[in-house]
């Protein structure tokens, strides 16, 4: 018998004044012995003494039994960064629980991808615009071996940490736009001139490394010094063409995402996407093929790894950093870890 239809006779039997243990004697004699017990007629009778006749259950304190997926899964649409303390908070589950159903559900843990800008819609229209541009240039091979990056060196100084998100297996992680300090020599700031006496002593460098090649389709960001009316005038000078760049995106020029540092001991390091790595297999060859994180080894070891070819291009990336990035110093291209 339903403990509902048990306390809608114990409240009948309540009415018409039978005590606890008749009442519990009545119920025993009628459903079979062991049906109930008198202590929890009396526990029944005592909350109907007082004015409460509800047979419904009380609210329990505790953590519920039965864990209901639909209401995780809607919270974490909602807060996607939620922690997992925070969810034992919010739906009262235990901790190891939340974790458990978490990866049965298909959900893991990653960091969010650092963007340098929230890109506006004339903006996103702008990086399209662009690259089609691009792949439709004539004479492909030509332009990409004509193509010089320039950049400058940065720190990472005061970092944002960035935060890990929830997210099914295989969706990638969301971005979050993120600023840069720049650190340069004591009271010096990279300006125009700075700029463009760069460019000036770049050019016989170039002239002499490609002697055979006459055209120079410079590739850098868009920032002020870079396209300053007096750099734009030396460009036009040394007659090379500066290819299109759109707004705010780092991820499609090379110097900014792929660099190749040494450390102080002549270690050789790959930055990509703020991150380090370091080579862990070697072909025969001397073909620096596979590399992963820098971050220390053990059960806090980096899952993230690079898989690139002979000449240093990305071919396969495992992105899965749950950490953020370390932070470093990088001059004439010599890494050194800071903080």
């Amino acid at each position: 018998m339903e403990p509902r239809q048990l306390r809608a006779i114990m409240l009948y039997e309540h009415n018409l004044g039978t005590s606890a243990r008749q009442t519990a004697e009545k119920i025993n004699t009628a459903f079979g012995q062991c049906t109930i017990a008198h202590s929890t007629v009396s526990y029944w009778f005592k909350s109907f003494d007082k004015g409460d006749t509800s047979c419904e259950d009380k609210p329990r304190s505790g953590r519920p039994v039965v864990f209901d997926e639909d209401l995780l899964r809607s919270h974490l649409e909602r807060h996607p960064d939620a922690t997992t303390r925070d969810l034992e908070k919010e739906l009262g589950y235990d901790h190891s629980t939340i974790i458990r159903h978490l990866h049965a559900m298909g959900y893991h843990k990653i960091m969010s991808r650092w963007t340098p800008h929230a890109l506006t819609d004339s903006e996103r229209a702008a990086r399209v615009t662009i690259c089609e541009s691009l792949l439709l240039q004539p004479h492909r091979q030509d332009f990409l071996r004509s193509i010089v990056t320039v950049d400058e060196s940065w720190v990472h100084y005061n970092n944002k940490t960035r935060q890990a998100y929830w997210v099914l297996r295989g969706e990638r992680a969301p971005t979050e736009p993120k600023g840069y300090w720049e650190l340069l020599d004591e009271k010096q700031t990279i300006n125009a001139t700075i700029c463009g006496e760069q460019l000036e002593k770049l050019a016989p460098e170039i002239a002499t490394k490609r002697p055979k090649r006459l055209s120079v389709s410079l590739l850098q960001d868009n920032a002020r010094p870079h396209t300053a009316k007096s750099v734009r005038h030396i460009l036009e000078k040394l007659n090379w063409t500066v290819v299109p760049h759109p707004p705010y995106s780092p991820d499609i020029a090379p110097s900014d995402y792929l660099q190749i540092i040494r450390t102080h001991l002549g270690k050789e390091l790959v930055i990509y996407d703020d991150h380090t790595y370091y080579c862990n297999v070697t072909s025969a060859n001397g073909w620096k093929k596979y590399w992963r994180c820098t971050r220390g080894g053990g059960t806090r070891c980096c899952a993230a790894r690079l898989h690139l070819s002979p000449d240093y291009k990305v071919m396969k990336i495992i992105n899965e950093h749950r950490h953020p990035p370390p932070r470093f110093i990088v001059r004439n291209g010599v890494y050194t870890k800071i903080g």
